[in-house]
């Protein structure tokens, strides 16, 4: 490929564009303490997928802990709970995963992502040495969440009955996808002999 002047001045301005994009990024967002991106995350609109993006970033540079987080699984603010399971899940805490489970148990319409998020925490820990999330995630599976404010249902429902089933197959190594009643069943015979995948 020959590169002429044209595609030279191209390229050299997308590059300048993404330096310039990548500076405002970093002196609108890494400057800011962790709680404030979690404010920011909860704020929704343009925000919301940066504030994430360096959320995520400082997990994977060790730069956030699981206390950072683990005061948030309960707040009011539907968006901040999901993203403090989303980034413990992230960060394998293994010591959150009571409250994973307690989460999971929960039943709220307007909460189904964090019930989401919490089943996608579980699946990131495999909930090592404990069976305990294994009846409320069949739970999950047989609980639909209802159409009301703004939630859509059956979408809410697909995305949340996905992490769950998720988050079994990975505990368990079975492969019953979605479906509650083949984990009814499996569960029924292997309840006093299961051990939980390593």
């Amino acid at each position: 490929m020959t590169i002429t002047p044209k595609k030279a001045l191209i390229i050299a301005a997308i590059g300048v564009a993404l330096y310039f994009g990548y500076s405002m990024f970093r002196d609108k967002f890494a400057s800011k303490t962790n709680e404030e991106l979690l404010s920011l995350y909860g704020e929704g609109g343009t925000n919301q997928k940066l504030a994430r993006l360096e959320l995520e970033l400082r997990v994977q540079n060790d730069k956030i802990k699981s206390g950072d987080l683990t005061g948030h699984v309960n707040d009011t603010n539907v968006d901040i709970a999901e993203m403090a399971f989303s980034l413990l899940g992230r960060l394998k805490f293994k010591e959150g995963i009571a409250t994973y489970v307690a989460q999971v148990g929960k039943r709220d319409g307007k909460r189904w992502k964090v019930n989401a998020a919490a089943a996608d925490a579980l699946k990131a820990t495999k909930c090592i040495k404990s069976a305990s999330a294994i009846p409320p995630l069949i739970g999950l599976l047989k609980w639909d969440v209802p159409s009301k404010d703004g939630v859509i249902g059956q979408d809410a429902s697909e995305k949340m009955h996905a992490a769950a089933g998720a988050a079994l197959e990975e505990i368990t190594g079975e492969n019953n996808a979605n479906n509650a009643s083949k984990w009814d069943v499996w569960w029924q015979g292997a309840l006093r002999e299961f051990k939980v995948k390593e």
